[in-house]
């Protein structure tokens, strides 16, 4: 009877997986190890693409600072400055008749709206702010001369309707007109900066969940992969290993564990082959034995045979 071979895990280099037929050689511990350090490598790059991502946002958000919060909150200093300096240019122009505490509050309200305006062109980030920033400025500053100007003054204090309504019409309208415009174009600015930049905001956020996922779904199923591969390595062997102890229960001693790794469970499998070559031997040398025992019983009895046949032929003559 010819000795019949089971190939075990190893062998499927053969099918053209490498990687298998060199993970058999590692030890049944490294095998284990190497699952656990591709998982852990694994979790190592979803945790540094978490990092950048959450980097990416923080620079998302502190760019809708700077270039929708901050521009929002200027404009809405630069307004209500505006309509202060206003409000109290009427109460100077009305109420004072001299330069007293109504005319330093007016002149307070411009400080302020000058300051306002210097913060505006510091978040100013695009020349279309920019541009209308100078437009504001320069508006202000024909506004604001106007309202200093002797003759405007003068002409309400007195109670001069007719000059003070002329000035008014051909300068002072004109101007406000011209802030309420610059006012308006830096208002679309922001609001189109803050669309813009929430778009922006939300891709970003799009794009680096999808990185995350795609990061999470490799690194899941290169653990997923390894961890197959190092069981396979070691569960294929040991059911070839199962099945030649089973034959041997059985009687059977022409079983072998064809298994070429060098780990544990290559070992073990050679141990296995060496012990049932060993009882095959040692069947054998029994059976030949009984073979050879056989064969002189048989010539012994045929010797009997013969001396009792002899004895009987010399029995006769005698008698």
């Amino acid at each position: 009877m010819t000795d019949s071979t089971l190939s075990g895990g190893a062998q499927t280099s053969g099918r053209g997986s490498k990687l298998f037929g060199k993970l058999g050689n590692l030890r049944v511990g490294t095998k284990i190890l190497s699952a656990v350090i591709v998982a852990s490598i694994g979790m190592a790059v979803i945790t540094f693409v978490s990092i950048l991502n959450l980097s990416d946002l923080r620079d998302g958000q502190q760019s809708i600072n700077d270039k929708a919060l901050e521009p929002a909150l200027a404009h809405s200093e630069v307004e209500s400055a505006y309509l202060n300096a206003r409000i109290l240019s009427l109460v100077d122009e009305w109420i004072a008749t001299s330069d007293g505490p109504e005319h330093e509050a007016f002149l307070a309200a411009t400080d302020a709206m000058d300051a306002a305006l210097d913060r505006i062109d510091s978040v100013a980030y695009n020349q279309a702010l920019r541009d209308a920033a100078a437009q504001l400025r320069d508006a202000w500053g024909n506004y604001e001369q106007i309202l200093n100007d002797p003759a405007y003054i003068g002409a309400a204090r007195a109670g001069d309707r007719a000059a003070f309504n002329e000035i008014r019409a051909t300068q002072v309208t004109p101007q406000v007109k011209l802030i309420q415009g610059a006012l308006d174009d830096i208002d679309r600015v922001i609001d189109s900066a803050a669309v813009s930049q929430l778009a922006e905001a939300e891709s970003a956020f799009s794009s680096s969940r999808t990185v995350l996922l795609v990061s999470a779904g490799i690194a899941l199923l290169c653990s997923i992969a390894l961890a197959l591969v190092a069981s396979r390595a070691v569960t294929r062997p040991l059911n070839d290993v199962s099945k030649v102890l089973d034959a041997l229960a059985e009687g059977d001693l022409t079983k072998r564990v064809q298994v070429s790794s060098k780990d544990e469970v290559g070992a073990m499998a050679a141990s296995l082959n060496k012990a049932t070559d060993s009882m095959k031997q040692t069947v054998t040398a029994i059976s030949t034995g009984v073979v050879s025992l056989e064969s002189s019983a048989q010539e012994l009895s045929m010797v009997a045979n013969q001396v009792a046949a002899s004895a009987e032929e010399t029995s006769a003559q005698a008698g």
